[in-house]
């Protein structure tokens, strides 16, 4: 696509006779590199390798006849290409009297295409916007950088895996399976033990109104109902689809604070309602401690797909049926009649869960940048 010296000349729809065969004939490594900044992490790993037999006289004519005005309002502060390609982009853009008022909303219409699926970007592609030609220029952009060989599926879940791991801080989770493990083991013990050790210990350990036992905001989560299995087991199931992902993403003792903070935070916010609504009962279970960390992985990955398209696959499965699994122990609590079900408790520790991953997300991808900062950058 050419970049005219003057408003009067510039192409009026990418439909224009030869510009859609100019455009099919672009490297695609080039338009990645204008627009390297604008690019979703994933999306960048998948180009990385590809971009490193570039040459600057390549980027050159590029940005000479081919770039499109939000490529070149891209180039000219791109963190890819070297000072004087950034100037000259500049000036190309400056020549061609294109209405800097309208780069914004191509840059927004760039990001929103971007992120789509290819089914998506294709079906809008095949009815290009004719009221807007300009926004046509742009969807043609946002096909050449997604849909070209560079990012085939296999090798796009690669790049959006390698994204996604950039925030991690262990490689492998074990903080989770002690606590599972603690869980089960305490449960049995307590069966084996008779029902007066069980009935001491709760007594000890559980969460009871008033609070006279300031530590039972912590102990109340590693109890659970005796003699029934159900309770456990399908907490235990939510706590091993939710908690890995977690454990790696925060590492093991911040995972363990967390897990332990969002059980008195949901204790906590049980005693409030307890006292409310004059309650009587007692509360065990790590239902509320898991909510926490339900809390936390949905906010995460709403956060990490808004920012790089989806979540790769692979992290998906256990995380979404962990919380399937929590939600139907809730909702099997709720359907059983029971008034002792603690509600309060659970939304506590959600709220704490979705209120940490509103505050650590800045840190997050402050680590992805530092780990993966220098295998994102044109060399």
């Amino acid at each position: 696509m050419s970049v005219p010296s003057s408003p009067s000349s510039m192409l009026s729809s990418p439909t224009q006779a030869g510009q859609t065969h100019a455009l099919s004939r672009l490297d695609g490594r080039l338009v990645a590199l204008a627009l390297w900044d604008r690019l979703p992490y994933w999306l960048k790993a998948a180009w990385q390798p590809a971009i490193a037999q570039v040459s600057e006289s390549q980027l050159r004519r590029y940005l000479e006849k081919d770039a499109s005005p939000l490529s070149l309002a891209a180039a000219k502060t791109s963190s890819a290409l070297p000072a004087v390609l950034r100037t000259f982009a500049a000036d190309r853009l400056s020549s061609s009297g294109f209405p800097r008022a309208r780069v914004p909303v191509l840059a927004t219409h760039f990001d929103r295409l971007i992120a789509v699926s290819k089914g998506k970007l294709l079906r809008h592609l095949a009815a290009a916007e004719r009221v807007d030609p300009e926004r046509d220029r742009v969807d043609l952009l946002a096909e050449i950088v997604a849909l070209r060989n560079a990012q085939t599926d296999l090798r796009a879940e690669r790049a959006l895996t390698r994204a996604f791991r950039a925030i991690f801080a262990v490689r492998e989770p074990f903080v989770v399976w002690l606590l599972v493990i603690a869980c089960f083991a305490i449960f049995l013990a307590l069966a084996v033990a008779g029902s007066d050790a069980t009935r001491d210990v709760h007594r000890a350990l559980r969460l009871e109104p008033g609070l006279d036992r300031p530590w039972t905001l912590v102990t109340y989560a590693f109890l659970h109902l005796p003699g029934q299995a159900q309770h456990i087991t399908l907490n235990m199931l939510a706590l091993a689809g939710v908690g890995p992902v977690l454990e790696l993403v925060l590492g093991r003792w911040r995972f363990l604070a967390f897990f332990l903070a969002s059980a008195a935070f949901g204790g906590l916010a049980s005693l409030v309602a307890k006292a409310a609504l004059d309650l009587p009962f007692a509360t065990v279970g790590a239902s509320a401690a898991i909510a926490g960390c339900a809390g936390l992985c949905f906010t995460l990955g709403l956060w990490f797909q808004s920012n790089h398209g989806r979540i790769p696959i692979r992290y998906v499965a256990g995380t979404f049926g962990g919380s399937i699994v929590l939600v139907s122990n809730f909702l099997i609590s709720a359907a059983s009649g029971g008034a002792g079900v603690d509600h309060a408790a659970h939304l506590g520790g959600l709220a704490f869960g979705v209120g940490t991953a509103l505050f650590l997300t800045p840190a997050l991808a402050q680590r992805a940048v530092e780990r993966y900062g220098t295998l994102m950058k044109a060399t």
